[in-house]
Order: C-alpha cells, then sequence, then structure tokens
C-alpha cells in the first residue's frame, strides 16, 4: 500500500529525488466528547530509495466553554480537596492510635485503596495543569 501512495505522489509530480519526507496532517472535532483528534501520516524517503512510512495520533480535550463544564471542574477540585482531608485524618489517626488499631476496621483497607487510584490521578492532572503542552494523549509508532 505504501508503494502505491508514493507511486501516486511521485506520478502527481508531489515528489522528486530531492523530497525528503512528505506528511500528511488531519484534524478532526468531536463536539459531544469535546475533543480534538490529529492524525499525521509520515512518510520519510530514506538516502538509500526506502520509505519509512510512521504515524502518530494525538488526542486532545477542549477548552472549558460552558457553565456546566466549570461547575464539573469545580466539582472535580472539591472531591480531591475532601479526599487529601480524609488522608491528613488518617495520619492523624495512626499517629495518635498507631496502625494497629487503625486498620482494625475493613474501612481503612478500603481508604487506602481509595488513596491508591486518586493520589496518581490528582498527581496527573496538576502535572497537566502546570504543563499544557503535555495534555496530549498520543499514539507514536512506526509502520513497518
Amino acid at each position: 500500500q505504501v508503494d502505491g501512495v508514493v507511486a501516486g505522489l511521485r506520478s502527481q509530480r508531489w515528489t522528486d529525488a530531492g523530497t525528503r519526507v512528505v506528511m500528511i496532517d488531519s484534524g478532526i472535532y468531536n463536539g459531544i466528547a469535546n475533543a480534538f483528534c490529529s492524525v499525521r501520516l509520515v512518510f520519510e524517503f530514506l538516502p538509500y530509495g526506502d520509505v519509512r512510512p510512521s504515524f502518530s495520533i494525538r488526542v486532545f480535550k477542549g477548552p472549558v466553554v460552558g457553565t456546566l463544564d466549570t461547575v464539573l471542574f469545580f466539582l472535580d477540585w472539591g472531591c480531591y480537596l475532601f479526599i487529601l482531608a480524609f488522608i491528613a485524618n488518617d495520619i492523624f489517626k495512626i499517629s495518635q492510635i498507631g496502625p494497629g488499631p487503625h486498620f482494625n476496621s475493613g474501612f481503612a483497607y478500603l481508604n487506602v485503596a481509595l488513596y491508591t487510584f486518586v493520589v496518581p490521578m490528582l498527581v496527573l492532572k496538576v502535572a497537566l495543569l502546570a504543563d499544557p503542552t503535555h495534555a496530549a494523549l498520543s499514539t507514536e509508532s512506526a509502520a513497518d
């Protein structure tokens, strides 16, 4: 298939002997999910005559645009604040009564399970807010 695409580009005079790379970009917006998808197809012409095809797919979350998005944003961060308060409360309890009596309750183990999921999510959200260039979920791979 790649040979057919490259032959088509050459026959339509899109490429010649001096062409190093051909990139085809496409962007799609999904209004329901408020997300953008960027697809890039790359055909790299190597010096010894081979063509190396590759592609990348990046999905970007769209900007906060509506009242509901703003409300959900603040509710999300409110939940994280409550969970941080619960973590502080559990640490305080463990420092007062020790880990043995604290973990006699099954709910303490449920809290630990909840914290193992929520804390990494919080760290990732803070990292994405701090550096929006990493807000893309990307797949970079080379087709063989």
